[in-house]
């Protein structure tokens, strides 16, 4: 078995890489390839724009990955989405002969393109939102924390200029973080204990996906902490919190007991 996780998307020409690795399994036709990637339309559509970085030379749907690697002479057994919309996951294994059909992939590139035509609008919107939220948390002279120093919180932090000065703190739990600095806006990085003393009013949580585990070491530091989901406003996703299913809106905007 090959296994690949978030590579793909890194390279400037996957076609080829996708060739290079069938020819090394011509005799081993019976090898599974498991790939993961971002889900282009959680970024273009969903409005999950802190995961858009310059690193990431490619986007890719289901149909593009699939195409992609029919290209390259696999057999694509399974595609699917996990981590909430997030990724992508593929299973493929050597074919015979390569297939392309550039007719129906071309049919599938319109539509793709007919649905990203709001996509200039609803990133503005976003950032203006965000803009917006913050410059009512900063006249109110709220402490307000990010969670989360990965690609999510250092794009949301630059997109929206949130320099040191407007937001002085970010937290994440990875020790090899903790005492360095954001890149480009300057925020500590300090470990969830520090939560103790500098006390935010408002937590930004950058993946809501963690919020359980998160509002249970929040609560460990400090009281009646707003934590609020890095998405748009109006949009909602689920979360599992005690058990049972809630509203991330609902949830991430209550205060922790």
């Amino acid at each position: 078995m090959v296994c690949c996780r978030h590579v793909l998307e890194h390279i400037d020409d996957p076609l080829g890489f996708l060739r290079e690795l069938r020819e090394t399994l011509d005799e081993q036709k019976g090898c599974i390839v498991f790939f993961e990637v971002p889900d282009a339309r959680h970024t273009f559509l969903r409005g999950a724009i802190w995961d858009i970085l310059y690193e990431h030379c490619n986007y890719f749907t289901s149909e593009s990955l699939e195409r992609v690697f029919k290209a390259a002479g696999f057999d694509v057994l399974q595609i699917d989405e996990r981590y909430d919309g997030q990724y992508l996951t593929l299973e493929a294994r050597p074919a015979s002969i390569a297939e392309d059909d550039p007719v129906a992939a071309a049919a599938v590139s319109v539509g793709s393109l007919n649905r990203l035509a709001g996509f200039q609008a609803l990133f503005r919107d976003l950032v203006d939102s965000w803009q917006a939220r913050m410059a009512v948390w900063q006249e109110r002279r709220r402490r307000v924390v990010i969670w989360g120093v990965g690609t999510k919180g250092a794009t949301f932090l630059n997109v929206l200029g949130l320099t040191h000065d407007k937001l002085e703190y970010a937290v994440d739990m990875h020790p090899a973080k903790q005492g360095k600095f954001v890149p480009g806006t300057g925020q500590e990085i300090l470990a969830p204990e520090a939560l103790a003393v500098h006390r935010p009013g408002t937590i930004v949580v950058m993946n809501p996906l963690y919020t359980p585990e998160i509002r249970e070491m929040v609560c460990k530091y400090v009281q009646n902490v707003r934590l609020v989901a890095a998405v748009h406003p109006t949009h909602s996703s689920q979360v599992l919190l005690g058990g049972k299913r809630a509203n991330a809106t609902d949830v991430l905007n209550a205060p922790t007991r």
